[in-house]
């Protein structure tokens, strides 16, 4: 079943919202998941730091991938013909869409267990639904074979990377954050970091920013 038109316009609320229900797991199961997996093992700060980094991978790869996608346009094809593609759209239909699962899975590794099967699934859930909104919006015009952020008044081939890593700051932030408490594993540090990532993206994007809106 596709996304509802309010999922689809509304993505980074529905994303905050099941992030927030995951972490406030931690009310009730004060050690995150990674931590419940390896603290019964021989040399559990190592195996924790492994895990961690895993988590710190997918983030960075996740981030990486929005970012190309919001900076590189699709070409449009003639009607009827074979679409064609520009950057991440060769490899994916849904390249944004893809990343936000991707990171996702490394946010989860943060949380408790009850939290990190509950965002996984509900990520999960959320991908296919707009994955499909998407195509089914593709379907209907073909102008929609355009990224969301592309300009459409420039035919063809675009590319805003300075636009793009602005949009995803707070993610690069993010990714900083985690190399950061992988090697630190300071909860306190890792806080105030993060904190700061989400200002440092509120004032780059303050000017131009629909934060309901933001794919």
């Amino acid at each position: 079943m596709a996304a509802t038109e309010f999922e689809y316009r509304h993505q980074t609320l529905v994303h905050l919202i099941m992030v927030s229900i995951a972490f406030s797991t931690y009310f009730f199961d004060r050690d995150d998941i990674t931590w419940e997996l390896v603290r019964g093992l021989a040399h559990p700060h190592l195996w924790e730091r492994l895990l961690f980094a895993l988590a710190t991978i997918l983030i960075g790869v996740s981030t990486a991938m929005r970012t190309w996608a919001r900076a590189q346009s699709e070409l449009p094809g003639p009607a009827g013909a074979s679409d064609l593609r520009e950057g991440p759209y060769r490899y994916s239909a849904h390249p944004k869409q893809l990343g936000n699962f991707l990171f996702s899975i490394g946010l989860a590794f943060l949380a408790p267990l009850p939290g990190f099967v509950f965002l996984v699934i509900a990520e999960a859930i959320i991908f296919v639904r707009l994955a499909r909104r998407e195509s089914s919006l593709a379907g209907s015009d073909s102008n929609a074979r355009q990224p969301l952020e592309a300009d459409a008044s420039i035919p063809g081939f675009n590319a805003d990377w300075g636009k793009a890593i602005r949009q995803e700051s707070a993610k690069w932030g993010l990714f900083l954050t985690m190399i950061v408490f992988t090697v630190l594993l300071q909860d306190g540090l890792a806080e105030i970091l993060a904190v700061a990532s989400l200002a440092v993206w509120a004032v780059l994007n303050c000017g131009s920013l629909r934060v309901l809106n933001s794919r």
